[in-house]
């Protein structure tokens, strides 16, 4: 057994959140086809940050646990109380299981606002907002606490 390890600092303190958001929903954009056109890609990031943001605010610096159940809860049904398509819940199970691992187990970082913008008729960029909980900010600037 070796001497202990110091601590490493948290990604996410230096990733910016689109790549990070971008990374994390991999699994997922290389199902959309070539050419993918700003719907299609803005459907599967408002999806993607979704479930980004529900694992975010069940964690407990956000303290917020109810809305991962509620969004499992409502992918399992829709309006007419039947279940959703099998490739809604695979896609949430896929997310869920990638956001286990790391770098993205540890980010509390929320999506606010966010846009996506094509570049050609094949890269888009994408574009958002972290928010971070109150705990993490600094008391008089609103920035985060860098420990």
């Amino acid at each position: 057994m070796g001497p202990p390890r110091a601590p490493q600092a948290a990604t996410w303190r230096t990733s910016k959140i689109s790549a990070t958001l971008a990374e994390f929903g991999t699994p997922l954009l290389v199902q959309l086809p070539s050419g993918a056109g700003q719907r299609l890609r803005e459907a599967s990031f408002e999806f993607i940050i979704h479930i980004w943001n529900a694992h975010v605010l069940a964690m407990p610096v956000w303290g917020q646990p109810e809305i991962l159940a509620r969004t499992r809860a409502g992918l399992t049904r829709d309006s007419d109380a039947s279940p959703a398509p099998r490739e809604i819940l695979q896609a949430f199970e896929i997310l869920s299981a990638q956001r286990a691992r790391a770098p993205f187990a540890d980010d509390p970082r929320a999506i606010g606002n966010w846009s996506v913008r094509m570049i050609d008729a094949v890269h888009c960029k994408l574009h958002c907002d972290a928010r971070l909980p109150p705990t993490l900010r600094a008391p008089q600037t609103g920035s985060p606490v860098i420990e």
